[in-house]
């Protein structure tokens, strides 16, 4: 039960932490973005 709030937690973190890595670059944070995304569907599986 206390393992997936952590795991929301953990992943909101990290997402914010790349939104503020790329912020000034739209094509950059695009890519990202999408290659973060298609890792977690991965990693999640």
């Amino acid at each position: 039960m206390l393992a997936f709030p952590e795991r929301i937690r953990r992943k909101a973190t990290i997402q914010k932490e790349i939104l503020h890595f790329v912020r000034n670059d739209k094509v950059k944070k695009d890519v990202m973005l999408n290659s973060f995304q298609h890792f977690i569907i991965i990693k999640n599986k």
